[in-house]
């Protein structure tokens, strides 16, 4: 079964190159419909075949392993003009210079940590987090890993703003940047991360 999953995707994705898109969804169905005749599971964790897209939910334990979900919006109109008037993208990266040294990023990277944090704003981190693990709205809360995200993300914001400190403010600033993408509500549905911020209070 392994293996005709695995010919199986490495067709998709020769498919996914010609644009081949009824084809791959027809190759995705057969592959799902099979493994769960024989018991098995999808990759990423036995999915509803409903989706139009074919884009699978990953599980929250790999959710949570990425830091931040950054919301880009769409272009304003004259960035989007350059866009389509400039010249190829591909072609755009090549001729990009770096804007920071590797050494000055690493460097960077090592001053975050020496972001004083009072015991006062570990309070209002902890809170914070213990605050999505009790609510009743709330069915999956916020992990240990979740927690250092928060703060390593608020130490790194107020590196940016010029502090040397981290204040309630900066982990107001990133929370739902980072918490946004981990917390579920009893419906499945994604957590109101502001009605969060407005039930615990600063210390």
């Amino acid at each position: 079964m392994k293996f005709l999953s695995d010919v199986c995707l490495a067709f998709c994705l020769k498919l996914e190159e010609n644009n081949a898109y009824d084809e791959k969804k027809s190759v995705y169905a057969l592959i799902y419909n099979s493994m769960k005749e024989e018991g098995g599971e999808w990759r990423q964790g036995n999915p509803e075949y409903k989706n139009e897209q074919m884009t699978l939910p990953l599980p929250e334990s790999q959710l949570d392993r990425f830091l931040m979900r950054v919301h880009l919006g769409y272009p304003p109109p004259t960035a989007e003009r350059e866009l389509l008037s400039g010249i190829d993208r591909r072609e755009f990266v090549n001729t990009l210079a770096p804007v920071i040294s590797i050494e000055m990023l690493m460097k960077l990277q090592s001053r975050v940590l020496d972001v004083h944090v009072s015991p006062a704003l570990l309070d209002y981190v902890q809170a914070l987090v213990a605050y999505t693990r009790n609510a009743a709205a709330i069915s999956l809360g916020l992990s240990p890993r979740a927690a250092i995200g928060l703060l390593r993300a608020a130490r790194a914001w107020a590196l940016i703003a010029g502090r040397d400190a981290v204040i309630p403010e900066h982990v107001q600033e990133i929370f739902a940047s980072v918490v946004g993408h981990r917390l579920r509500q009893r419906d499945n549905g994604p957590a109101a991360v502001g009605r969060v911020l407005e039930a615990v209070p600063i210390p």
